[in-house]
């Protein structure tokens, strides 16, 4: 790890290569156990940028930079990588039970690994500005890895769409993770932040490395899974030794090697790998052509033992007989071996301020600042649920009974009334540039956080996807879609300073 920041430092930090898993794991099965493994990796990436333009600070470039990124990698419309993504999980027929339910984590099968690794990605979301630094090197090792599964499988025979628009998105947002981290470091640049610019540099470091340990620590994890799955001969041996107890007393005019069946079937499971690995080089066994072997024929629908294997039971000869395995130990139990070390911390509870005493004045800061001081969240719930009880009192709705006829004939005539309205300005201002400058400054607390209670809609995006994307399209709009020119905060911001 690089102690001090320049440009050639950035350049160097890159991922080392992750070895992939053994080629004797590469088979479809392994592939799509991947997939469904890395089902929650894959829903919460890259949901550390939905709140990274926090309107307080949404027309800042760096800010505007990464929510570009953000746009750019998940894709819009007909190239949406997200939707690439479910649609992968479809046509391969993974199932799984909705993300925000209980039922989800309560997934026993699923690594711990992985929804720790999910859990840093979620945790990260929730504080934008405080780990920042972070986030930036968390993000380019998002740009530059590659999938869980590609990492384990190179060569996967998995459909190949998702994986290519994601490779083809993310690599043309390697140049705009690293200029915003060289513009974030830039700020720090001059020799008195020499010291804090290091120690930014070696924060966003630590953010990239921690995304590439959670890979490794999951690539290895699932290795082990595989390593402790019986081989094909193993499982083979297991599925002679449950036939056995059927076949026992039937087959004693029947030897292999001098040996009759019964007698075979007696001796296992000591006495597998012995009986495998004559029965392989037996008269039953085309060695040339091992799916015109005559112990498959003999299991096959017309055949002597017709019935006593299913479908994939027969796969599974066929597959043994068609591997390289000659021998094998004998199927044994193996423990379920962790890779990292889960430690539960306790956290501990830090004090907080009187917020219920505060004004809307005093409360303004804290709630533009509320990734900071996120202890004014329950104050400021309990003030906006006892306006909303006013609202019941005081407000005239518009209709009685809802409809959506009714609800769409309401707003029609809101926007007709509107344009109705307008009146384009004529002769001389019937008030002073300095009254009119004025007002712009009292209304600015409002210009400039139009549109903060939308910051958060990607949040009902697993509950509610189609409201929650078009809540979001509309925060777009209002930061400018990645565009600072665009950014309602910047513009108004502009006009303040040429004085109108």
């Amino acid at each position: 790890m690089s102690c001090q920041y320049d440009a050639k430092a950035l350049l160097h930090l890159t991922a080392p290569p992750i070895a992939p898993l053994s080629s004797q794991f590469s088979n479809i099965e392994n592939q799509q156990e991947c997939l469904r493994q890395s089902v929650a990796i894959q829903f919460t990436q890259p949901c550390w940028l939905h709140n990274i333009a926090q309107i307080s600070a949404s027309q800042s470039p760096i800010a505007v930079q990464l929510m570009s990124l953000y746009l750019n990698s998940n894709g819009q419309g007909e190239i949406n990588v997200a939707e690439s993504y479910r649609s992968l999980l479809l046509m391969t027929g993974i199932k799984h039970p909705v993300l925000y339910t209980q039922d989800f984590s309560d997934q026993t099968d699923i690594f711990d690994e992985v929804f720790h690794f999910a859990a840093i990605q979620l945790a990260l979301k929730r504080f934008p500005r405080l780990l920042f630094a972070e986030i930036l090197g968390f993000t380019l090792a998002f740009c530059q890895m590659p999938t869980w599964l590609e990492v384990c499988f190179p060569d996967h025979q998995l459909p190949p769409v998702f994986f290519k628009l994601r490779q083809q998105q993310l690599r043309y947002q390697c140049s705009t993770i690293e200029k915003a981290i060289t513009d974030h470091l830039a700020l720090f640049s001059q020799a008195s932040n020499a010291k804090q610019s290091t120690e930014l540099w070696r924060r966003i470091q630590h953010g990239f490395f921690l995304f590439y340990q959670q890979m490794q620590q999951c690539r290895d994890r699932f290795n082990q899974h595989l390593q402790c799955q019986p081989t094909i001969q193993q499982r083979v041996a297991q599925l002679f030794q449950q036939k056995s107890v059927a076949a026992m007393g039937h087959h004693s005019h029947i030897q292999i090697d001098g040996i009759s069946l019964d007698q075979w079937f007696s001796g296992l499971p000591e006495n597998s790998q012995a009986f495998l690995s004559v029965l392989r080089h037996s008269n039953y066994v085309d060695k040339h052509r091992p799916e015109q072997s005559l112990l498959l024929k003999l299991f096959a629908d017309q055949g002597a033992m017709s019935g006593v294997l299913n479908n994939s039971e027969r796969a599974l000869l066929l597959a043994w007989l068609q591997s390289d395995e000659i021998t094998a130990g004998v199927l044994h139990a193996v423990g379920d071996l962790s890779v990292t070390d889960n430690v539960r911390v306790d956290a501990s509870v830090a004090g907080t301020d009187n917020y219920e005493n505060l004004n809307n004045r005093g409360l303004y800061y804290y709630l533009v600042n509320a990734d900071l001081f996120p202890e004014v969240l329950s104050s400021a719930r309990n003030r906006v649920e006892k306006l909303l009880r006013f609202c019941d009192f005081f407000c005239h709705v518009p209709f009685k009974t809802y409809s959506h006829e009714k609800f769409d004939a309401y707003i029609a005539d809101i926007y007709h009334q509107e344009m109705a309205a307008y009146r384009p300005l004529k002769g001389p201002p019937k008030i002073s540039k300095e009254a009119y400058l004025w007002g712009l400054e009292q209304i600015a607390p409002l210009i400039l956080l139009d549109g903060c209670w939308l910051q958060h809609s990607l949040a009902v995006e697993n509950t509610n996807p189609a409201i929650a994307e078009i809540l979001f399209s509309i925060y777009r709009d209002e930061i400018g879609n990645g565009v600072p020119e665009k950014n309602h905060a910047y513009i108004f911001q502009q006009l303040r300073a040429t004085g109108c």
